[in-house]
Formats: structure tokens, sequence, C-alpha cells
């Protein structure tokens, strides 16, 4: 153990830095003038249920007070520390209060009459949504941030559309650029969440299945919001959103199977291969148009189409029976 001259010169040097009297340190201890005189001329050590709250006052860690000496590391580490949370408010409040500034701005000027209130509206959504982009306030919910940044930036969004309506007068496109706004993140950030937070249970070994049918509920959904702006076989159309969803949705579940990822893979592509050959008559049907997948490797400028498909759907074939037979191998090692 240190010895208790160097101890007490410590302690006091360390005293002196903090701009502490003896008196003025004794009563933040809550010990007599005595004890630390004490402690400070080597004469006792301070006792151990003392020391966390002499690092406390003296602004210095456990290891400097045991070892009497500085803490390089650990001070470059807290000044570092310091310094981070100092920028990180900076890049809260300067953003922060530029918006709140652009408000109080544009409301002077709707006071006076230069600005109408409708355009206010919508300033003040705007900004509303930059706000929640950037700095956000995903700073008040410690480990939630991402899910909190995702939930409050699409909130923004989707308020900023639902103001531009409302103000303008025409609410009919509304529908279509909210649920095409909600597909956007779900496509690029579900994923994302799900590998973040699914846990464990059905979703988590299910990420993919999940990913891909929310895509598909969502894209259905905002299919079906195009038909308020403008008339369309909303039948047909689902069933080729539909159509162009199984393949994902059977790779969702083949991915969360207990096989080999070549197999897997194998699979996947034979599925795709064979989909992609058979959408023209998919949206000839639901187009109501004629379906031209005549076939003739010989002359490919009059039969692009079905030569195309047919070569799309056998190199998908070649491509998955190999990788298919890889794995067989792989597992039978």
């Amino acid at each position: 153990m240190i010895e208790k001259n160097m101890l007490g010169k410590f302690i006091r040097a360390k005293r002196e830095e903090a701009g502490l009297s003896q008196k003025q340190f004794a009563e933040q201890l809550f010990v007599t003038e005595s004890a630390v005189s004490k402690w400070e001329r080597g004469v006792n050590y301070p006792d151990i249920t003392m020391i966390s709250d002499i690092c406390r006052v003296l602004n210095i860690s456990e290891k400097e007070l045991i070892t009497a000496s500085d803490d390089t590391s650990y001070r470059q580490m807290k000044k570092q520390s310091a310094k981070y949370e100092k920028i990180k408010k900076l890049t809260f409040w300067i953003p922060t209060s530029a918006y709140l500034l652009t408000v109080f701005i544009c409301l002077i000027c709707t006071l006076a009459g230069a600005m109408p209130f409708t355009t206010l509206l919508i300033v003040f959504a705007s900004l509303l949504c930059a706000f929640l982009f950037f700095p956000s306030v995903t700073g008040l919910f410690g480990d939630q941030k991402l899910i909190t940044y995702l939930i409050t930036s699409a909130a923004g969004v989707v308020v900023l559309l639902i103001v531009c309506g409302a103000v303008t007068g025409n609410v009919s496109w509304v529908p279509t650029a909210v649920a095409g706004t909600l597909l956007g993140y779900a496509a690029v950030f579900l994923p994302i969440a799900l590998n973040k937070y699914a846990g464990t249970g059905f979703i988590s070994t299910h990420k993919t299945l999940v990913s891909f049918a929310a895509d598909f509920v969502l894209t259905a959904i905002t299919v079906a919001t195009v038909n308020l702006l403008t008339p369309i076989n909303l039948g047909r159309t689902e069933l080729l959103v539909l159509y162009c969803s199984i393949p994902f949705l059977i790779t969702g579940i083949i991915v969360s199977l207990g096989m080999n990822a070549l197999i897997k893979g194998g699979i996947c592509t034979i599925v795709f291969g064979g989909f992609a050959y058979a959408v023209n008559y998919v949206v000839g049907y639901a187009f109501d148009e004629p379906v031209d997948m005549a076939i003739n490797l010989s002359d490919w400028a009059t039969y692009t189409n079905g030569n195309v498909l047919l070569t799309i759907l056998s190199v998908c074939a070649i491509i998955g029976i190999a990788l298919i037979g890889f794995g067989i191998k792989q597992v039978k090692k």
C-alpha cells in the first residue's frame, strides 16, 4: 500500500488544486478539520469508506488516490468525454435555435400581415420535419435511438405531407404520398431495425420473411391509394403486386429454414427464374394485353422477348441446380 506521507502530500496537492481550504474540504466530507490535517501530514490513512467521497470532492479517480499519482489516460479520457458532450450539446442547440428563430421571424411576419397564416403552417411543419431529422430527439431515448429516429423522422414527413395537402385544399394525393413514404422506410430500414430489436422468437428467426411481408402489405396499400387519384382495375393490379411479391415471400421462408446456405440459394434462384419467365402472362392478364412469348433462338431480332426470358429461366435453372448440387456435396462431407 502507498506510504502515508506520499498519500498525504497527494491529497494536499489535489485539495489546493481544487481551491479548497482544509476546513472547506472537511465540511464537504463531513469530517473534522483535524482528520484532514492528519491525512495530509501522513499520520493516518483516510477510512476506506471515504475513498469515493474524497475522489468526488477532489475530482480524481480512485486509482489516482490509491496510487497517489495522476492517471494521465483517465484524465485524457475524461477530457475527451467532456469535449464530446459539449459538441453533442452544440449540435443539438445550434440548429434547434436556428429553427426556433425562423419560426419566430415567420410568426412576426404573419402577425404583421406580410405572410399568410397558411404559409406559416407549412413553414412550421417543414421546420418540425427538419428538426426530427437533425438534430432529432434521439438523445432523449437512451438505447432506443435507431427506432426513435425512424419513428420521429417518418412522423415528421407524414405531418408535412398532411399539412401541405390541407393548406392547398387538395388531399387526394396525401394517402399515396404517406403510404409511399412508409414503404420506403420499411424497405430500407425495417431489416436493420429487425436485426437490432427482434430479440428471440418467431420474428427473430423469420426476419427476412417479416420484412418482405411488410413490404408487400405496404406496396398493396400504396397501389390501393393510387386508385383515389386515378381509377384503375384495382383487383388485377393488386394481383400483379401479389405475384411479384410471392418469390420474395418464398425466399423469406426458405432463408429461415435450417438447411445448407448453398441449397437455399439454389432454390431461391430457381424460384426467381420461374417467376421472371411467367411474369409476362400475369401482366398481360392484368392489363388485357396480348402476350408474345414465341421462341426462336435463331432469330433474336423478331423473338427477343421470348428468347430473353427463356435464357433467364435457363441460366437461373442451371445456376440453381449447380448450387443445390454443391450444397448437397457439402452436407455429405
